[in-house]
């Protein structure tokens, strides 16, 4: 069995440089990728920090994206032509379904929505009228910690996928989570830890389960039911999200080696 190019990652934006490293070696395809996001946050923001025009250099983007907005870029750039974004049962940012997302470039040049979806809204990334739009499909599917749940979903994350290529994305505090502002409020923390917590923390409210260990093996044996319902993915990234805190430390270890035995025995990686 060939193996699938893998990493694992702590900030979840260096996500995308594994991404743009494949492109650029020509291992996965530059456009049209299909991308299934496991995570409890949709990680959907659009950058405040870098305008559109500027995206075409690689390494300033990858400077300036932060954990909440490393997705939109890519999409706009034409890397990931749909998202699917699998969440467990306690994350409410955005319902589930079927969402078509028009993203474009406002009146300052930077990338903005017309979607009126309350995640994009409640960060002002709402703008009525867009320059260059492109749309995209946000499919939003919920995965239960509960054993009994979920069998209608199977079919419906197949039939979405079908035969696109495919990339797998995985952030650990998707078995997981805790809100780390509640942690912040009695920390001593960096100033730009503050930052990147209040631009996420300001788009919803942040979600916070700490899963029992039956909850967490629950949802791992349900993400290798759902991945062996898919063809191959064309390249893996794992998210430990160990240091912005929203994996929970107590068993962020465990999730890490559970996972990548399920990666191992599905697709032969190798990290």
């Amino acid at each position: 069995m060939s193996r699938v190019p893998a990493t694992i990652v702590d900030d979840h934006n260096e996500a995308l440089d594994f991404y743009y490293r494949l492109i650029a070696r020509k291992k996965i395809p530059f456009s049209g990728l299909c991308l299934v996001h496991f995570d409890s946050h949709p990680d959907l923001a659009a950058p405040e920090a870098i305008p559109v025009k500027e995206f075409k250099d690689r390494h300033l983007l990858l400077d300036k994206i932060t954990i909440s907005d490393w997705i939109l870029p890519a999409v706009y750039s034409g890397h990931f032509a749909n998202v699917i974004w699998m969440k467990p049962s306690w994350a409410g940012q955005i319902s589930c379904g079927q969402h078509e997302i028009t993203l474009g470039i406002d009146e300052d040049g930077f990338l903005k929505t017309s979607s009126s979806l309350p995640y994009f809204t409640s960060d002002l990334c709402y703008r009525k009228v867009l320059q260059n739009p492109v749309t995209f499909l946000l499919h939003v599917i919920e995965v239960s910690h509960n054993i009994n749940d979920d069998e209608a979903i199977f079919p419906i994350l197949q039939k979405i996928v079908g035969d696109q290529q495919w990339c797998l994305d995985i952030d650990m505090d998707f078995y997981s989570t805790q809100n780390p502002f509640k942690k912040a409020k009695d920390s001593v923390i960096s100033d730009e830890y503050i930052t990147d917590l209040f631009y996420i923390g300001q788009q919803t409210e942040l979600p916070h389960h700490l899963s029992s260990i039956d909850e967490i093996d629950v949802l791992l044996k349900k993400t290798t039911c759902l991945l062996k319902l898919l063809s191959k993915p064309v390249a893996i990234t794992m998210a430990r999200s160990e240091y912005d805190e929203y994996s929970s430390p107590a068993t962020l270890d465990v999730v890490q080696r559970e996972l990548l035995e399920i990666m191992k025995e599905l697709y032969n990686i190798q990290v």
